[in-house]
């Protein structure tokens, strides 16, 4: 996965490529659904690295629009590819993220809450488990504060604007707890699916469709109706025992549709990772322990 934010210099990275294809291997970057393309096809600023099972890594260094939209998955969504004369390479999800999307500060999970899920990859070379993710750690806390911006992005931009001006309820703080939840669920789920890249794109192990999962969940949407709700705005809808904020927000977990990531029994969901660590199970909604 590529991320940048709008006007920003990143780079890609193609591996297992055949050699000798610098200056003829373009990339692009295409808008879907509607199909434009964002970043034009070109070949120029692609370094080729040979490598010692005679193939080539390539490395495209590219800057996202300005006017680049961030992404909203289902109907804001990039895709890179590459692609020479007689070689067409795996193509890769884009993640145009915005800055803002990291604000306010209180939906911005620390690592440590993202460790609270997933113990086993705090591990140390020692072989002891922590609880944060250190420079040594598998991933490192600088990759799981990426992929925190990255969840950040997909996800706060459908709640809409969480700021303290435009929050006027008393329980403010529980529509943004909520939030931090999802964002922290969000960056659980791009960790563990990093270990697992041979099942990517196969049903529902994608990335992209266990982010749809949360995103079209009851978590999701309770969050954004005590949003819209917090917010003053009609048609947040009513949930059961009302007046807004933590009271209205519940956390579910992806329904397991099958093929969900992992060992061969598949990931087990996040649910099974949130018994162990204090939510509990009502009618598949999980709802932290108090």
């Amino acid at each position: 996965m590529i991320s940048a934010q709008p006007g920003e210099v990143f780079t890609a990275l193609l591996t297992g490529a055949p050699q000798g294809l610098e200056g003829e291997l373009s990339f692009t970057v295409t808008l879907h659904p509607a199909g434009t393309v964002t970043i034009a096809e070109s070949a120029a600023a692609i370094v080729e690295t040979e490598q010692p099972d005679d193939t080539s890594a390539y490395v495209a260094t590219r800057t996202m629009p300005e006017d680049a939209d961030p992404t909203v998955l289902g109907s804001i969504e990039y895709e890179a590819a590459w692609e020479a004369d007689g070689f067409v390479g795996a193509t890769e999800e884009v993640v145009v993220t915005s800055a803002a999307a990291v604000l306010p500060s209180d939906t911005r999970p620390t690592t440590a809450e993202v460790a609270a899920l997933l113990r086993t990859r705090t591990k140390t070379p020692a072989g002891a488990y922590g609880e944060d993710f250190t420079a040594t750690t598998k991933p490192s806390a600088a990759h799981v504060e990426t992929l925190i911006t990255i969840a950040s992005g997909l996800i706060l931009p459908g709640l809409g604007d969480l700021s303290e001006s435009a929050l006027e309820c008393t329980d403010s703080s529980g529509v943004l707890s909520g939030a931090r939840s999802l964002v922290t669920l969000g960056a659980a789920m791009f960790v563990e699916a990093s270990f697992w890249p041979e099942q990517q794109g196969q049903g529902e192990q994608d990335v992209s469709a266990l982010m749809r999962d949360l995103i079209e969940g009851d978590s999701f949407d309770r969050v954004a109706k005590a949003a819209a709700r917090c917010r003053g705005e009609t048609g947040g809808g009513d949930e059961e025992g009302g007046g807004g904020g933590s009271a209205d927000v519940s956390y579910a977990f992806p329904e397991d549709r099958g093929g969900m990531l992992g060992h061969g029994s598949r990931w087990r969901r996040l649910a099974s990772i949130a018994e162990r660590v204090g939510w509990d199970e009502a009618d598949g909604v999980y709802t932290r322990r108090r």
